[in-house]
């Protein structure tokens, strides 16, 4: 449960302070590929590299990633920001 994991972890002190959350099911988990896959996901990261914009997961980065993925992917942009 990621309440428990957010306490147990020290993000947060105490889970009955999280003022909001939102659940959102997904369907489809993974990203789907098909001909226009390249190409596409190349135009897409441009505009937002060309924005500022950090993609960053399964949806964000349009890839088959896993949990564990996402999660390194994202410590490792965090990592970046942080000394920049």
């Amino acid at each position: 449960q990621i309440r428990k994991y957010l306490t147990t972890t020290g993000i947060i002190k105490d889970e009955n302070k999280i003022c909001c959350e939102r659940i959102n099911d997904i369907k489809y988990g993974y990203p789907l590929c098909d001909k226009n896959y390249t190409l596409a996901r190349k135009k897409i990261l441009s505009f937002l590299s060309g924005n500022s914009i950090i993609p960053c997961g399964r949806y964000g980065s349009w890839r088959y990633l896993s949990m564990e993925d996402v999660i390194m992917e994202s410590n490792e942009i965090v990592s970046s920001l942080v000394k920049s």
